[in-house]
């Protein structure tokens, strides 16, 4: 993001490795849109929609559906099952979920996230986040 808007400035931006080039004035909303982009194609998902198992999530859309049946999910919930989607197969700490669901100076409740984890469990299935004592949360590869 920058506020260069020199056609030239954005090519050597682009052509120095950066994957997008935002010029200022810009909506937060396109730039998380494009940033989730990107994460789709370092992923591997090139598509709006992912089959995990039984569970299909259409991250455009923002509906997530078990056997075809639409679940409905808060917006947080939402964003922390991408967030897992995204890292299948990494963990990911409490802190990294929190920074990820609310902004830099929010307080945010000691439990909110275990909340989170439970409602995304009860409305998707048990299995769908395993919990790393210590470190964090996980969705495993082969969910």
């Amino acid at each position: 993001m920058t506020a260069q808007d020199q056609i030239q400035e954005r090519i050597a931006g682009l052509d120095a490795g950066a994957d997008d080039f935002v010029v200022k004035p810009y909506d937060l909303y396109e730039v998380i849109a494009r940033v989730q982009a990107v994460l789709r194609r370092i992923s591997g998902h090139v598509s709006d929609l992912v089959q995990i198992g039984n569970i299909a999530v259409n991250q455009s859309a923002k509906q997530v559906f078990i056997n075809e049946i639409e679940v409905e999910l808060t917006q947080k919930e939402f964003h922390l099952l991408e967030l897992l989607i995204l890292n299948r197969g990494r963990i990911i700490s409490r802190e990294s979920i929190e920074n990820s669901l609310y902004a830099y100076d929010a307080e945010v409740s000691s439990n909110v996230i275990q909340v989170y984890i439970h409602n995304l469990r009860r409305k998707l299935g048990k299995n769908i986040v395993r919990t790393v004592q210590g470190f964090g949360y996980i969705m495993d590869e082969n969910y």
